[in-house]
């Protein structure tokens, strides 16, 4: 919360607001205002009175706000200070710029705080919560939100959520039997799969890496195809698999992005199986290129070694 591109957040707010230092910008403008000024920043008290939605008060008000997050005493601070910022910034300066920026990171917190109240409140348990209407929808059945969000909740010490979470997950045995329709197997591993795997490694709790490994058996029966690349799309509750109807070719983003997750189930359960696939997957893109370097978005489906299709290259 400090920095931003390598700047103090106070200068970095200053340089932010018009492309040069602030003293420059109030000098030209003929400004009154004494450059040491700073952005206000608003109090929790402050926030928006008239709720979007009826019904919705109850996020917003008599609402006590969290204590203040944990910070780091100056002596911590100084031991985890590059010698490069000191030299360039001094101690003061570095100082005063991380107690500018911790009110935000406690503003950020409670804004998580009011997201997540009414996601229990509307939608516990359900994939998406609707931001305009205030009601759920599901699309693989997963608690896609509730996953996707477990490890912001740790590293804000949101430990009181995290744990709500934890006893939901705990007592539903996901992902359920039955048909749950068909869906991307690059959303379902880094929002389902990630965010329980996420969240095991930072709290160590059983339940989440049991859900996972649920999980990933579902998503392994995608990669059994002629190269090893994993089908588009799973059925979490069946296990049924299919190419994307919308492309007749493989996505390489889609391709090659599981291999995190899978890599890292494998070594916390011991089983190789998930790494294997996701590696013979990312060998097959390695095989597809040969020597030309980058390759385009799109690889085929159906080839023992998948061939570059197109030439569109994509980045980002």
């Amino acid at each position: 919360f400090s920095f931003k591109n390598g700047q103090p957040f106070s200068q970095a707010l200053d340089t932010s607001l018009g492309g040069g230092p602030l003293e420059a910008q109030q000098a030209d403008s003929g400004s009154a205002a004494s450059a040491n000024e700073q952005l206000a920043i608003m109090e929790w008290k402050e926030h928006p009175q008239e709720p979007l939605l009826p019904g919705m008060a109850e996020f917003t008000e008599n609402v006590e706000p969290s204590p203040p997050g944990p910070t780091l005493s100056p002596e911590e601070l100084k031991a985890e200070w590059p010698k490069a910022w000191v030299d360039r910034w001094g101690e003061e300066e570095l100082l005063k710029s991380q107690r500018e920026a911790d009110p935000w990171a406690d503003e950020i917190r409670e804004a998580m705080r009011h997201t997540w109240r009414a996601y229990k409140a509307k939608a516990w348990g359900r994939d998406d919560i609707k931001p305009d209407s205030g009601g759920a929808k599901d699309w693989c059945r997963l608690a896609v939100t509730m996953l996707d969000g477990l490890s912001t909740l740790w590293l804000m010490g949101l430990k009181e959520e995290f744990e709500d979470a934890y006893k939901w997950i705990e007592s539903q045995h996901m992902p359920t039997p039955g048909k749950h329709g068909r869906h991307s197997v690059f959303e379902i591993n880094i929002r389902a799969l990630g965010g329980l795997l996420s969240a095991y490694s930072l709290s160590e709790k059983p339940a989440f890496l049991d859900t996972a490994r649920r999980l990933g058996d579902v998503l392994l029966t995608g990669f059994n195809t002629a190269s090893g690349i994993p089908k588009s799309t799973v059925d979490v509750g069946t296990g049924e698999s299919a190419w994307h109807s919308w492309v007749s070719h493989a996505v390489l983003a889609e391709v090659a992005t599981v291999q995190m997750e899978f890599r890292y189930l494998s070594h916390v359960t011991g089983e190789q199986k998930y790494a294997q696939a996701a590696d013979k997957a990312f060998k097959a893109v390695l095989d597809s290129a040969g020597s030309h370097g980058l390759i385009p978005i799109y690889l085929s489906r159906d080839d023992v070694i998948p061939r570059p299709v197109g030439s569109k290259i994509s980045l980002g």
